[in-house]
């Protein structure tokens, strides 16, 4: 299916990322229908939107005659059926159950037009676990906003062995139409790209400070004065072409044979170091 193809989108779940997934949508000129088994969840979903669109307002990124316009776009609804049966592409944002979401795609399947394209927000999850819920296993993909969607340019496309290259590019060129930066994984891995990053620096910031090497407070120093200036320009591997390969490798040879590779660091080191992880 082409881009210009798509033109309603459904947002099942309207919870702290779904109501940002459909306000991102909605902005870009979509239709989108936000579903959801509450209605008070639905309603303070469109409260949410309509506060997170003042806030763009007050900023100068948003017009102030666009905010009933977006709002204008969001059609909430109470039903799976409703929300889905005449939709090019659907967003699933609901709870991290593998049966849930199994369920909930094996209907999406059977209420969804057979061209529909079904998106889900995971970011744990494996798209190909729900496609094999469905008969459309080729039609469905990962596409994981990060929180808050309206904020945050990244996206991850996840694909599976059965995801065509058209699926691919359309969700590419769907999501860059809304100003976003897919980064497209061609394999799936636990945690995919943002997330299994993040966890590595995790893991060795724990560790460095379990060793006694430093305080969790100097750690975030050398993150957030240091390491995060850079990479919001720039990512490891611009840097390090910056610097010259043979340069990093030479630094390499000295620093990775000593960093944190076990796959076990207890609660009871986590505490006792005085790191907080929330």
């Amino acid at each position: 299916m082409l881009a210009e193809r798509i033109e309603r989108i459904a947002v099942i779940g309207a919870g702290l990322m779904g109501h940002g997934i459909a306000q991102e949508f909605a902005s870009a000129g979509y239709q989108v229908f936000l579903a959801d088994v509450c209605d008070d969840k639905l309603q303070q979903a469109l409260k949410s939107i309509e506060g997170n669109l003042r806030m763009l307002v007050t900023f100068g990124v948003l017009s102030p005659d666009r905010v009933a316009a977006v709002l204008d776009n969001i059609v909430p609804s109470l039903t799976l059926r409703e929300a889905a049966w005449n939709v090019d592409l659907v967003i699933e944002s609901v709870f991290e159950n593998l049966e849930l979401k199994q369920n909930l795609f094996r209907e999406l399947d059977a209420v969804c037009p057979e061209h529909t394209i079904l998106g889900t927000n995971s970011s744990a999850i494996m798209p190909s676990q729900l496609a094999e819920a469905t008969r459309r296993p080729e039609k469905v993909v990962g596409i994981h906003f990060f929180n808050p969607p309206y904020l945050v340019p990244l996206v991850e496309v996840v694909t599976t062995e059965r995801t065509p290259e058209a699926i691919v590019d359309t969700a590419i060129a769907v999501l860059r139409k809304l100003g976003k930066k897919p980064a497209v994984l061609r394999k799936e891995v636990p945690g995919f790209l943002a997330n299994r990053l993040q966890a590595a620096l995790l893991r060795e910031a724990i560790s460095l400070v379990a060793k006694g090497v430093a305080a969790p407070e100097n750690v975030d120093y050398a993150i957030k004065y240091g390491l995060s200036r850079r990479w919001a320009v720039a990512g490891v591997f611009e840097l390090f072409d910056l610097a010259g390969w043979d340069t990093v490798l030479a630094a390499a040879s000295y620093i990775l044979p000593d960093l944190e590779s076990s796959n076990d660091t207890s609660c009871s080191e986590r505490k006792s170091s005085g790191a907080n992880l929330e």
